[in-house]
């Protein structure tokens, strides 16, 4: 199985980040996209990748996708798109069975050890907070959020949801 972790970045990288880029890279299993404007090219380990996008490109590419305007005002309302990085970067998901997200703000161990692959192979959703979530790559899934009145409220409101740590989604 192919796993990614998507994680657009914006403003300063927190104090651990040499420690968290180190524990991605002791995931090798893992394909890290760092989607940021900050310059760390030179420092990420191989299976980190950075896509190089201002966090105004990043919001007109969201609207773009979704096909209406957004609130996007700040980075930390990012933590509402979570749940739509299926739809939104599907793109780079391509070859992958599983995506997810995460935050900066924790070193891992390894994953794996954690959560073996059975995991995987039964379920749709591994984790359901926004420090790490795993979800099965496939279009009916990744386009879920659709079917829910709740997102349009969600993704027009300038105050964070938590969307990303909603317990069966909003409706």
């Amino acid at each position: 199985m192919k796993f990614k972790l998507i994680i657009p970045y914006y403003g300063k990288f927190p104090s651990i980040f040499d420690l968290w880029l180190k524990s991605c890279k002791n995931n090798p299993e893992i394909e890290w996209l760092l989607v940021t404007d900050i310059d760390c090219s030179e420092v990420l380990p191989l299976n980190v990748k950075r896509l190089n996008l201002t966090f105004k490109e990043l919001k007109n590419k969201f609207e773009q996708k979704l096909g209406m305007s957004i609130s996007l005002e700040s980075p930390y309302k990012l933590c509402d798109y979570k749940p739509l990085y299926g739809y939104l970067f599907e793109e780079y998901l391509k070859d992958f069975d599983f995506w997810g997200y995460c935050d900066m703000d924790v070193v891992w161990g390894k994953i794996f050890d954690f959560l073996p692959m059975e995991l995987f192979r039964k379920y749709d959703k591994i984790l359901d907070l926004g420090h790490l979530s795993f979800i099965r790559n496939d279009k009916a899934i990744n386009e879920n959020f659709k079917k829910y009145r709740g997102y349009l409220t969600i993704l027009k409101k300038p105050i964070n949801y938590t969307y990303d740590e909603a317990w069966g989604g909003i409706t």
